[in-house]
């Protein structure tokens, strides 16, 4: 299994190829052979600029043995799916199969589609397909399939198949959706390089557009068909070729049941530079092809435009057979050329041939076959046509005959016959529509290799009542002819309805009459006003219509008929429309009024004739003038004044006169009458009607719809200020307004509290006296004044409190008096950080916070408290037990306390070593004569020793016993003990031993240095237990007077020095 895939990739800028993929079997084996699957797969990606191949995939099988017979199933696909080759110093893509096994299962497939392959030096596709063999029981099938792919700008061919031998297999070649332009050579190939005996070929070329190429757009050459009568199934359709060499295709043959199918729809090809499509066909030996041809359009061709050749090199049949419609082939050296085929075409048209227009041969006709060509609908030389072999060509075109009066309408209804040369009828009929007679499809003649037979001219005699014409034509291709009749007799018509001189309200009116035409017949019934636009009524008499939408006035109605000849005849009539209403114009009042007089009178003007009635009352007119007097009720009135004249066309006017006599709404909303102010610059504002006029003091003040706001200057003491409203009936209302001026604000007397008074609980008394009249508010709530005292309970939160008092008098003047006091009601909190019970450093960093104290002391120090409470200060500690208080109060006399004992212990450790049985030199040195000595160590419990850097296990009671191995060689033997206890602080002591063997030195041993060891080291042991028993009891006592243990979790000992020695 071979699997290649990329996706949604780039592969750019290599040195090499952009991807190479290779692979060579062997197969060893002549029963089973593996099977193979190889599959390349790009989609969607950029394959660019590489020097050397876009993609290169080579396959190589074969077998060890030239006889084996391995079977294997083998199956090999590229994809190139929705990506882009381009920029490459060689092909695009090339691939290179070669098989030379048997047995074996082949397919092969490449699928390009919605692919992009341009600007590379080489094919966009190349396949050389190599040894495809189909021998013993094997089956090869080969495909192409090209979709939506553009190919352009390549040195050579844009798809390029090369089949080397493909023995009996089956191949596909599917080009569809795709562009070729600006190649170099070819556009699509599928071309045999070899004499290759192919299977059934199945090539498909659809929807494909072919520009600017080198070579050929479409080349197609794919080798012999098989020995078993394999097909060959040829189709091209909507292909579009411009300036190429032109579409070439080749199919070969080989066993005597060959079958070929060609299909051409829709193909359009132009400017070639040699034959337009050339199909050439050649079985091996008889064969039968059949070939269709739908719309093909070939112009400006250096060649052929069209030529199918369908031969054998053995005089065997060829049955060919033909259809189609639709041929157009313009300006070429040589028309049409075809070779064994009969059938029938439709609708062919060759112009502008230098050479011939169709070439016809037919050497291979079958027995049971006339080699008979039908052209039905043959525009073409008949000169430069003509016909080789057995085969004859019959040309059938139409003849449309049109009978015309002198105008060029159709003379409908006149009779057709039509005559050949000998003067037999072949045709009769009628002219039944405005294009003529239907066309009638006649042989026209018949072209042999050495005959012509035609039957022209035709004669076509025509009949029209007493009117009788002649006319003659060749039919050699598609003719017309056209015959000329007269009529000079113009038709008559009559206008019944409307009458002449008629006049009417309406709008609209009937058009009734009738006419007639004694040969040509009516065509045309039309009418017009006042000579606007004519209007179509029909062509059959009687007519009728309405006319709609005249306007009012007097009109001119011309009614015309004309007949099928042209000849016209006219009628005109003349009517009036009234339906307009009189003139009518009120002079007064103009339009709505607003009046406080409840008698209105009403002036105007209307048509003279007409009669006037105001609010259904008749009303006395003089040449058009009338005046009335209409009673108004209070509010709205409509008048309406109506005048008809005599056609009771009615013309209304309507008007709205309001009567208002109640005096404006006023309300003034800012201030009351005998309001204290405490400024002379107010604003009034209040509601008042709407549209009425309002003046302050006589100054005119604005109004916003129905809301007004009006500045205005008063003086200390009374002032009086005068409102007056007038709406738009002209009532007033007038509204006096007394005011009192007073600007100086009330006082206030407070004695408590002062500012910044601090109280140990949240009441708070405020106590004072104001200005009496006044309103006061303590923090916003109002309260009670008593003949001018001030006296009100506050209960305030924890912490600062801002107190305000505002008193404000009768005017608005407002004083304001603040102060601010705090509430502290909650201890002082003192919390330590870390402090160590025993140390052996003098200095002492004591930190933690005062949470709520204004002043710290340490030891009665004053302590600086930072920010959040917090403190730091440096103690300096005395050997022994150091106690340390702290005292925290708060601004209103809370307090915390603390208390801390720690132990400075800076004493080295006690240390004493024991060397028994060794004798001192008095020189600071031991001697001992044994070579193993153990070493007698004496230190403070829980000291940590170490024996010349080893550490050493001590007992509860401080003391311990090691071995230490002397030096042999009468060198001295260093003992070196470390004590440090659990402070740090230590000791040392140093001794120096030499071995020296029993006898090698005088030893004097006398009993008064045994009694002195003996007493040295009864000393120590009394005195390590003594010191042993102290250390507990202090503990115990330092237990008792610490009491709780402190908040930080730890306790002082209960000894000066912290439990030391």
């Amino acid at each position: 299994l071979f699997n290649l895939t990329l996706e949604d990739s780039n592969v750019v800028r290599s040195g090499s190829d952009g991807i190479y993929m290779e692979y060579s079997l062997t197969y060893f084996s002549y029963l089973e052979a593996p099977s193979v699957t190889s599959n390349l797969t790009v989609s969607d990606s950029l394959i660019a600029d590489n020097r050397g191949y876009g993609i290169y995939d080579s396959r190589y099988l074969t077998s060890y043995y030239a006889w084996a017979q391995a079977k294997s199933t083998l199956y090999a696909a590229v994809n190139v799916l929705g990506s882009t080759i381009q920029n490459h110093t060689r092909s695009a893509i090339v691939i290179t199969p070669t098989s030379q096994l048997q047995y074996t299962t082949y397919t092969s497939e490449v699928f390009l589609y919605d692919s992009t392959f341009q600007n590379n030096s080489g094919y966009g596709f190349y396949e050389k397909v190599d040894s495809l063999t189909q021998v013993n029981g094997g089956t090869t099938r080969v495909g192409w399939h090209v979709g939506g792919c553009t190919f352009r700008q390549l040195t050579h061919s844009g798809v390029y198949i090369e089949l080397r031998r493909a023995d009996n297999a089956v191949l596909v070649f599917d080009v569809r959706d795709s562009t070729f332009t600006d190649l170099t050579y070819h556009g699509a190939v599928l071309t045999a390089s070899s004499t290759t005996y192919v299977g059934n070929l199945v090539a498909t070329l659809k929807d494909c557009t072919f520009t600017d190429l080198g070579r050929n757009a479409y080349y197609l050459s794919p080798g012999r068909p098989g020995t078993g009568g394999d097909d060959f199934q040829v189709t091209l359709d909507r292909v579009s070729v411009d300036n190429t060499t032109g579409i070439y295709m080749s199919l070969d043959g080989y066993s005597a049941e060959d079958s070929y199918e060609l299909s051409l729809r829709e193909v359009n090809v132009t400017d070639t530079r040699g034959n337009a499509i050339e199909v050439v066909v050649h079985p091996y030996q008889a064969a039968r092809m059949v070939t269709t041809l739908n719309d093909i359009y070939c112009k400006n061709t250096n060649g052929t435009a069209l030529s199918i050749t369908f031969t054998s090199d053995r005089n065997q049949p060829l049955w060919g057979e033909l259809s189609g419609q639709g041929i157009t082939l313009l300006d070429q050296v040589g028309g049409m050329v075809l070779y064994e085929h009969s059938g029938s075409l439709t609708d062919l048209t060759i112009k502008g041939s230098t050479d011939f227009d169709l070439h016809k041969v037919d050497n291979r006709v079958p027995p049971d076959e006339t080699g008979i060509l039908e052209l039905h609908s043959a525009a073409m030389d008949r000169q430069k046509v003509d016909v080789v072999g057995a085969g004859s060509l019959w040309v059938f075109n139409a003849l449309h005959v049109k009978v015309e009066w002198q105008n060029g309408m159709a003379a409908l209804g006149a009779g057709v016959q039509v005559q050949d040369r000998t003067f037999q009828v072949v045709a009769v009929g009628h002219v039944d529509s405005e294009s003529g007679m239907d066309p009638v499809e006649l042989l026209a003649y018949i072209l042999e290799a050495e005959e012509f037979r035609s039957r022209s001219p035709f004669i076509v005699n025509i009949t029209f009542l007493d009117l009788e014409q002649t006319g003659v034509c060749s039919l050699d291709e598609p003719a017309t002819v056209r015959i000329t009749v007269h009529d000079r007799v113009a038709p008559s018509v009559v206008i019944l309805e409307p009458d002449d001189g008629a006049a009417q309200r309406a709008s609209f009116f009937e058009l009734r009459g009738s006419a007639f035409d004694a040969h040509a017949g009516l065509h045309e019934i039309r009418y017009r006003i006042d000579g606007g636009e004519w209007v179509t009524v029909g062509s059959v008499s009687p007519f009728r219509t309405t006319v709609e939408g005249v306007e009012p006035g007097a009109h001119e109605l011309e009614v015309e008929v004309s007949d099928r000849a042209g000849n016209v005849a006219e009628e005109l009539v003349r009517i009036e429309i009234d339906n307009q209403p009189p003139r009518l114009v009120v002079v007064s009042p103009e339009g709505d009024i607003l009046t406080r007089d409840p008698t209105l009178i009403v002036r105007g003007e209307t048509e003279d004739g007409a009669s006037v009635s105001i609010n259904g009352v008749d009303v006395d007119t003089l040449h058009g003038l009338f005046i009335a007097s209409v009673r108004l009720d209070e509010g709205p009135n409509t008048v309406t004044v109506v005048s008809m004249d005599r056609l009771s066309n009615v013309a209304t006017v309507r008007f709205t006169a309001m009567l208002d006599t109640v005096e404006p709404f006023l309300d003034i909303q800012s201030h009351e009458d005998g309001d204290w102010v405490s400024i002379t610059s107010i604003i009034l504002s209040g509601i008042i009607e709407a549209d009425c006029v309002l003046s302050v003091n006589g100054e005119v003040v604005t109004v916003d719809d129905t809301n007004f706001t009006a500045p205005v200057q008063l003086s200390s003491g009374e002032n009086v200020v005068i409102l007056r409203a007038v709406d738009p009936a002209g009532n007033v209302y007038t509204e006096e307004l007394n005011l009192h001026v007073a600007n100086e604000p009330p006082w206030i007397n407070l004695e408590a509290p002062l500012e910044g008074a601090q109280y140990a609980q949240g009441e708070v008394r405020v106590l004072g006296t104001v200005q009496p009249g006044s309103t006061v508010t303590v923090n916003g709530r109002r309260v009670t004044i008593k003949q001018g005292l001030l006296d009100e309970l506050l209960i305030l939160p924890e912490g600062l409190s801002t107190i305000i008092i505002e008193a404000e008098d009768t005017a608005g003047n407002v004083r304001t008096i603040s102060r601010v006091v705090a509430v502290d009601t909650i201890d002082p909190v003192i919390t330590l950080g870390p402090v160590p019970e025993r140390s052996n450093d003098r200095s002492l960093v004591v930190t933690g916070t005062a949470e709520g104290a204004t002043h710290l002391t340490i030891d009665d120090v004053p302590v600086t408290i930072g920010p959040n409470g917090t403190f730091s200060i440096n103690l300096t500690l005395v050997e022994g037990s150091n106690t340390i208080r702290l005292l925290a109060r708060d601004g209103v006399g809370h307090e915390d306390r603390a208390t801390v004992e720690v132990v400075l212990d800076s004493t080295a450790p006690f240390l004493r070593l024991v060397l028994p049985d060794m004798v001192n030199d008095g020189n600071g040195s031991w001697v001992s004569d044994e070579r193993t000595v153990t070493v007698q160590v004496v230190s403070e419990p829980g000291a940590s020793i170490t024996l010349n850097g080893v550490y050493i296990l001590v007992g509860d009671d401080g003391t311990a016993s090691v071995d230490v191995t002397l030096n042999g060689n009468g060198d001295p033997t260093t003992i070196r003990i470390l004590a440090v206890d659990e402070l740090g602080n230590s000791k040392e002591i140093e001794y120096r031993v030499t071995y020296e063997e029993a006898g090698s030195a005088e030893t004097s041993f006398d009993l008064l240095t045994l009694l002195s060891t003996v007493i040295i080291v009864v000393l120590l042991v009394v005195t390590v237990i003594t010191a042993m028993r102290y250390r507990g009891l202090a503990k115990r006592m330092s237990r008792r007077r610490r009491g709780p243990r402190p908040p930080n979790g730890r306790r002082p000992n209960g000894n000066g020095n912290g439990g030391g020695h």
